[in-house]
């Protein structure tokens, strides 16, 4: 028996399968291969497997969403179980006022950290958006949402006319000395943009995570995920977790706990 988990984000789809309880996590693809039926054809054609079942946690466009099914019925005869956020789940409460309002993707990743800790945690996902959700004694208590790195990078050269960048996640954008470095202000435009803007990005999540602990009387687990979750995370005063399917882990445990009650 074979289980199929997808993630599909703005960006990119991120694969998993479940085979007689075994999870494999098969790595994360760009979004453009959902791009058409045709492509998506084309696309599952190449695992090497045939499922039994297919879960979705999905924020993609209606017309993906269509694109995908068909691929899928198709491909294997399949309708796949797209999930959806719920009021209650694996001992936590979503804090939403309209429950359903809150994104899927951000209640999955919530149901992935909670397999990692019954304390409080707090899950930073770092996209297109970043989103930064708490849960304290077991009630989602809100989060926020604020634009992702390629977001903002993206905002400022469209909007201005001579600022270009092509910034890369893995490629340092301050030239170091050692392990420091050796000044602390970009001295081109490019660095300017991409160290810029993560310096804003991974200001805000220490703000923000400082600002929750002051409100709490113990130290919560933060786990990150997202493609800039792991940079995100190296910025971090404090320790914290790199956990890149945190979503597809939360289907997982969003099923088993259907199975229980």
């Amino acid at each position: 028996m074979i289980d199929l988990l997808l993630d599909i984000g703005n960006s990119r789809v991120k694969l998993a399968i479940v085979e007689d309880n075994d999870y494999e996590y098969l790595g994360a693809f760009s979004i453009d291969n959902l791009a058409s039926e045709s492509i998506a054809l084309t696309f599952l054609d190449q695992l090497d497997f045939i499922p039994n079942h297919i879960y979705v946690s999905s924020v993609a466009s209606e017309q993906v969403e269509m694109q995908l099914r068909q691929a899928i019925a198709c491909n294997w005869g399949l309708m796949p179980i797209f999930m959806s956020t719920q009021v209650e789940c694996c001992e936590v409460k979503n804090g939403y006022k309209q429950p359903f309002k809150l994104g899927v993707d951000r209640w999955l990743a919530l149901m992935g950290a909670r397999g990692y800790t019954p304390d409080d945690f707090i899950v930073i996902d770092a996209g297109t958006a970043i989103t930064v959700d708490f849960v304290q004694s077991g009630q989602h208590q809100g989060g926020f949402i604020v634009p992702g790195l390629a977001t903002l990078r993206h905002s400022l050269t469209n909007n201005t006319a001579n600022l270009n960048a092509n910034c890369h996640r893995d490629e340092p954008y301050i030239e170091t000395e050692g392990s420091r470095p050796a000044q602390l202000l970009a001295t081109n435009t490019r660095s300017a943009i991409c160290g810029g803007t993560l310096y804003m990005a991974s200001a805000f999540v220490n703000s923000l995570i400082t600002d929750v602990l002051g409100q709490s009387d113990r130290l919560p687990n933060i786990y990150f995920t997202g493609g800039d979750g792991q940079l995100l995370s190296s910025l971090l005063t404090i320790d914290s977790d790199y956990i890149e399917d945190l979503v597809l882990q939360g289907i997982i445990n969003v099923k088993e706990n259907i199975k229980k009650s």
